[in-house]
């Protein structure tokens, strides 16, 4: 028996197990999904059976239909209303947990799994489950849990959304608008080869949204740059817009407002604080008028918005009648927001939009991290290689968004193995394609970079060493590091240093804090002698570089999975570092095991170092 056949035998088996007691306890009936039911249950591919039960609620016979789907019994069956029941009684409509498509949300897969032995008790508890959802609903038991789904009520009927970088707050306040089909539109106007991949990338955010919201044009003119789409100086004025952030209470059970009177009812009702900052945004004549709105819910922010559109009358002018843009007895622009919103103006339908956040609080939650990092906190990344690129990658991971990186060298094919970049960026500047390749999956961040030697930068330009919050230098080269050494030596540096570099195989990761007016330097964990140096607390003593064939270049040999450890462990102390928990200098090692799966850590300061010597000027 193949794999296929067995499932379907296995589901076969548990439908037999069943039907009979469906028939017996809700006289079940085979059922034909029709047009009026939902797609997802006209879908063949997806479901076994459907049976038609019937069912009592509040003591009225009522029909529901049970989908058996391929899967069961490893899956819950589905529960759907019928639409005959919702037409018959419209109390049924927009009841907590049911969707628009009249499915009833019995269990979360993520959190129930049901026993596939058990495929009777599993079936009749999914049942009684949806109709103890379905009394709850319309006893009105269940109210709270408008609160936690309201996203999905608001979200049922909206078929165009907003990209949010709004970073929320319980404060009402102006927000930046970018119209997208407005930026499509001019830059059509001015199409040429050169901007296509614009357009390619711009028409295919056209296909699900309608605007960016951000807290400042900046924010959203640097986030559609990190997405490819760039709006020039001048567009800008035509694509730009105003909006208004308003958080509110409540915006009440469904069915939702519809009209701009209904709007201002329910607001006055919900969330009263907020019409006075509503009516302020309104004395700008600019429509459409939008609304952002947050509802909080447990501490987490829950986005939705709303347009205000222009007024607009038929008047007659003689035998002809012909459209005016203002209301009567004003003139234009002139009229008060109460006329607009509760008086003539009142019957205008608003347009619901769905908002799907992008700032970084969202993006961050769900990766269980807590989100502390200073948004201002810079780090100037000196090497832009395999460990600084992946050491980058991790940093952006955990919340660090504002970098300048710091290479010259060009990301070659003898790279791809143990960089972060791939070959769509082959024979690119290491700096760029590694800004690209994390933006795309992070567009908030501020990344600058430099083409340029670190030493040569250095020499027309140590300050910019100090414009930073932190240097991490992975290059791995003895000059350079002695250079900015130095710079620690005068007191020409007055922020930290990370040092980092591993040995062959990874069999040890290196990272050295320098930390400003502490006692110590670089060169103090190294053997100086006839012009060599040699670090004292290596862990493999060794030589162990390799050439390779034909251009005869020497690398060191490691492999990218231990990079990802080693960068991994470097993130953690630059959170402490970040955090102001190292005041002095520090040797950090990252040392693998003999077994070749495990790691060891060892952390000292200077003086806790065996056969430790001060050889720097400045030792107390």
């Amino acid at each position: 028996m193949s794999i296929n056949n067995f499932y379907k035998q296995k589901c076969e088996d548990a439908v037999k197990t069943i039907e009979p007691r469906l028939k017996f306890k809700y006289k079940a009936i085979n059922y034909l999904p029709c047009k009026q039911d939902a797609e997802k249950l006209q879908d063949k591919s997806e479901w076994y059976r459907h049976f038609l039960i019937k069912v009592e609620i509040l003591g009225k016979e009522k029909d529901l239909v049970l989908a058996i789907p391929n899967g069961f019994p490893y899956e819950f069956p589905s529960i759907y209303l019928t639409r005959k029941v919702v037409e018959e009684d419209k109390s049924y409509e927009n009841l907590p947990h049911i969707d628009d498509k009249l499915f009833v949300c019995t269990y979360d897969p993520d959190e129930a799994q049901p026993n596939e032995d058990y495929p009777v008790e599993v079936t009749f508890k999914t049942i009684q489950k949806a109709l103890n959802i379905i009394e709850d609903g319309l006893l009105k038991r269940n109210i709270k849990d408008y609160n936690e789904e309201f996203l999905a009520y608001w979200n049922l009927k909206p078929k165009k959304r907003i990209i949010s970088l709004i970073e929320p707050q319980d404060k009402p306040k102006d927000v930046y608008i970018i119209d997208l089909n407005e930026l499509n539109k001019n830059y059509k106007r001015t199409f040429n080869h050169s901007n296509n991949q614009f357009v390619v990338k711009l028409n295919s955010l056209l296909v699900n949204y309608s605007y960016v919201v951000a807290d400042s044009f900046n924010d959203a003119t640097k986030w559609l740059s990190n997405y490819g789409v760039i709006v020039s100086k001048n567009v800008e004025q035509n694509v730009r817009n105003y909006g208004l952030f308003l958080p509110l209470n409540s915006m009440g059970i469904p069915p939702f407002p519809e009209k701009n009177n209904d709007i201002v009812t329910r607001l006055n009702e919900k969330s009263p604080h907020s019409l006075n900052y509503l009516y302020n945004f309104f004395k700008t004549p600019k429509r459409p008028a939008t609304i952002i709105f947050g509802i909080k819910n447990e501490n987490k922010w829950m986005l939705g918005a709303w347009q205000h559109h222009k007024y607009t009358e038929t008047v007659k002018k003689g035998i002809k009648k012909i459209p005016v843009n203002h209301y009567k007895g004003f003139r234009p622009g002139r009229h008060p927001v109460a006329i607009e919103l509760r008086g003539a103006g009142g019957c205008l339908p608003i347009t619901k939009y769905s908002v799907e956040r992008f700032d970084k609080s969202r993006l961050f939650n769900r990766t269980g991290e807590e989100l502390n990092i200073k948004q201002d906190y810079k780090i100037n990344m000196v090497g832009c290689g395999s460990i600084g690129s992946y050491l980058a990658s991790d940093l952006v991971k955990v919340g660090f968004n504002n970098f300048t990186f710091v290479d010259d060298d060009q990301l070659g094919s003898e790279n791809l193995a143990r960089h972060y970049c791939g070959i769509e960026h082959l024979a690119e500047s290491k700096t760029k394609a590694l800004k690209v390749a994390l933006s795309k999956q992070y567009p908030h961040l501020n990344i600058s970079t430099e083409e340029k030697d670190v030493r040569n930068l250095i020499s027309n330009n140590m300050e910019f060493l100090n414009k930073a919050n932190l240097n991490i230098l992975a290059i791995a080269n003895y000059s350079t590091e002695t250079m900015i050494n130095e710079g620690y030596r005068q007191n020409l540096i007055n922020i930290p240093t990370l040092i980092v570099w591993v040995e062959p195989y990874i069999k040890a990761g290196q990272a050295i804090l320098l930390y400003p007016n502490s006692k110590g330097c670089f060169k103090c964990l190294f053997n100086i002698s006839d012009g060599h140096n040699t670090f004292k607390y290596s862990i493999n003593k060794a030589n162990m570089t390799l050439r390779e064939a034909g251009c005869q270049s020497t690398y060191l040999p490691y492999g990218a999975l231990d990079i990802c450890n080693f960068t991994n462990f470097l993130t953690r102390i630059i959170k402490k570092i970040h955090n102001n928990e190292f005041t002095e200098n520090m040797l950090f090692q990252f040392v693998k095991t003999d077994d070749n799966l495990n790691y060891s850590t060892n952390i000292k300061t200077f003086e806790e170092l065996e056969n430790f010597e001060y050889c720097c000027e400045g030792k107390n």
